[in-house]
């Protein structure tokens, strides 16, 4: 192999793995954000007579960078009301009738059945 051919060969795959670096990390960012939205929705339920939504702005701040279909934000949007609506109030003396919402969505955030849920929904990413 001569020079000028392994020159050729090693641009391609510099140029080849930048592309896949860059497509990674559109990927890893989406995921992330759709991840803060799950935790933002989760917390509106949570808190369903507070009306979040009135006085933070990061939903609308994460649905402009967002790039899924309309039906990820519905399925994801299900799964956290779902989530909040199970969070028992507490039993124990000092915090009896309370919930540990705040404790729960994050919880929900980290957790491995939300992360499956998001990659689940790589192919239908829309780039713009």
């Amino acid at each position: 192999m001569n020079l000028a051919t392994l020159m050729v060969l090693s641009f391609a795959f510099v140029n080849v793995n930048a592309q896949a670096n860059k497509d990674y990390a559109y990927l890893s960012n989406q995921r992330a954000l759709l991840h803060k939205y799950a935790f933002c929705k989760c917390l509106g339920y949570g808190f369903p007579k507070e009306s979040l939504n009135s006085k933070d702005f990061s939903l609308t701040i994460l649905m402009e960078q967002l790039e899924y279909p309309l039906s990820v934000y519905m399925k994801v949007d299900s799964i956290a009301k779902i989530f909040a609506e199970s969070i028992q109030e507490s039993n124990y003396q000092d915090t009896r009738g309370k919930k540990g919402v705040m404790v729960n969505c994050i919880d929900f955030y980290i957790g491995k059945k939300l992360d499956s849920l998001i990659k689940s929904f790589d192919p239908s990413l829309q780039k713009k």
